[in-house]
């Protein structure tokens, strides 16, 4: 693991990976999701599939790819790179590709604040139920804006608790991301240099489609 990781980033690394093979989508995938969410299975592979759709010929990265729970859903037909910050996420995506016979997707580890890939890299970009724990937003923003190309798209699907709607906004532009509202999360969005164009929601979940202004 990194030595430049953060003790939250290194925590969340730890603990993703000690739950990958037997709790993740038994707890998060198919509990949490339907909980916080509703029928968000739905919406996630209908974003998959812009995703596919999106990317044309060139690679799509899903980060984090997770158990590779959704990707091994909708990716068929594109080329993936599932990155995760979480080792045993990746064996196990990994594990799940290969028993398959999934060649079209690869894995890697990584972390969203440095990614292992050259600028302009993929066609679109997939991060589902990830950006709200990757501090800080705007370095991960400005990252994924990095790596995707000039005319991709980034798909993102988020859950978030937004206490923040409820604080002043000299206290609430403070709190992690999992915290602030819809409407501060894209604001943010914008700020950071993407343009929003489309958006959903399901109970608790933000969905989007943005691309580089």
């Amino acid at each position: 693991m990194s030595p430049s990781l953060s003790s939250f980033q290194r925590f969340e690394a730890r603990f993703y990976s000690a739950t990958a093979s037997w709790l993740y989508d038994r707890m998060v995938v198919s509990f949490g999701f339907r909980l916080l969410a509703g029928r968000l299975h739905p919406k996630v592979l209908a974003q998959g599939t812009g995703a596919v759709q999106a990317a044309g010929h060139r690679p799509i990265l899903d980060l984090p790819v997770g158990t590779a729970f959704f990707t091994l859903r909708w990716g068929r037909g594109g080329f993936v790179v599932g990155a995760d910050i979480a080792a045993g996420m990746v064996e196990e995506a990994k594990s799940r590709a290969d028993g398959r016979g999934a060649e079209w997707l690869s894995t890697a580890q990584a972390d969203v604040q440095r990614l292992p890939f050259r600028d302009r890299s993929f066609g679109a970009i997939m991060c589902t139920n990830g950006l709200q724990v990757m501090p800080p937003l705007p370095l991960a923003l400005a990252e994924l804006g990095r790596v995707l190309d000039h005319a991709g798209s980034l798909f993102v699907c988020m859950i978030t608790f937004p206490v923040g709607a409820l604080l002043p906004l000299s206290l609430s532009k403070h709190l992690p991301t999992i915290f602030k509202s819809h409407r501060q999360v894209l604001a943010e969005l914008r700020r950071e240099g993407w343009k929003v164009t489309a958006r959903d929601r399901s109970r608790l979940a933000l969905l989007f489609e943005a691309c580089r202004t």
